[in-house]
């Protein structure tokens, strides 16, 4: 079974590319984090959340201190992908255990590797 990437980006041409260059995942896209909260309420546990930092609604910090605060969904691993980073988020990421943030634009090979690097699977060739 393929491992699953839950993918959250209101930005919908980013999900498109994300679920085409990690077509060897199972990649559930969301475009915010209420639709995100939601989906995993129903049972749902991914093996990786890639997330973006702005978003309408519940953007990327809020979202991952609602899962960091749940007890089912604390432990998932956590990238960021987003096209800025500043001292305020730098620190937001390490309070929230956030091992990975990939700048946009982001090269595809990168991307495949850092996300196999995170779920423990074998690097999956692009």
């Amino acid at each position: 079974m393929k491992p699953t990437i839950l993918a959250i980006d209101d930005d919908q041409p980013m999900l498109w590319l994300i679920a085409k260059i990690l077509k060897d995942f199972n990649v559930v896209c969301k475009s915010d984090g209420l639709d995100a909260m939601l989906w995993l309420s129903k049972g749902n546990h991914p093996n990786l959340i890639i997330l973006d930092r702005e978003m309408p609604d519940l953007g990327g910090i809020k979202f991952l201190r609602a899962l960091r605060g749940s007890g089912l969904h604390k432990e998932i691993p956590v990238m960021f992908l987003s096209s800025w980073i500043d001292r305020k988020f730098e620190n937001d990421l390490a309070e929230l255990n956030v091992k990975k943030f990939i700048e946009k634009p982001f090269d595809p090979t990168y991307l495949v590797e850092q996300v196999a690097n995170q779920i423990n699977t074998k690097t999956l060739a692009y």
